[in-house]
């Protein structure tokens, strides 16, 4: 299993001043705490506390280290949770720096896509909704997109439910 494999290193020069901000780590470290995929973050409970103590100076040392290219990102560590059937599933975990410069970089691209979406949410697609640049949340819901679809929803349920009964 041990294969030395080679990972890219993230080129900056597509994603121009606004990646390398304080602000824009800050944010994606937020995110990351703030994330709902609390299975996936169970792996990082005891380094979120840690990391967040010094968070300037960390956050301040992972720019640093981009800007003159000594970031290079780790291979994942591979660990095996169980699913209910007893087979184990393989998943791999980054490490907290390379996930906070990949969130970092998902919020430049998610401000720069964020018009197009616009035209279409609600529309094709329910999940993922961009919560803003500067919010803690990388997903936001709408409420009154939720009561709408709701309400969409549990007519179309009663719709389908009486054209069951005609049918049989």
């Amino acid at each position: 299993m041990g294969t030395n494999q080679s990972y890219p290193i993230v080129s900056l020069t597509a994603l121009k001043a606004p990646f390398l901000t304080f602000d824009n780590f800050q944010l994606a470290f937020r995110r990351i705490v703030r994330g709902e995929n609390s299975d996936y973050k169970q792996n990082y409970r005891h380094l979120l506390p840690t990391y967040n103590l010094a968070l300037k100076h960390n956050i301040q040392d992972l720019i640093n280290d981009l800007k003159t290219r000594a970031y290079r990102p780790t291979p994942p560590t591979i660990i095996f949770a169980p699913k209910a059937s007893g087979v184990l599933r393989p998943l791999k975990i980054l490490c907290l720096r390379d996930l906070i410069v990949y969130q970092a970089i998902v919020n430049i691209v998610a401000v720069r896509f964020e018009a197009e979406q616009e035209k279409y949410k609600f529309k094709r697609c329910f999940g993922a909704i961009f919560a803003g640049r500067q919010s803690h949340f990388f997903i936001s819901l709408e409420s009154d997109a939720i009561v709408n679809f709701l309400r969409t929803s549990k007519r179309r349920l009663r719709l389908e439910t009486s054209m069951l009964r005609i049918s049989t």
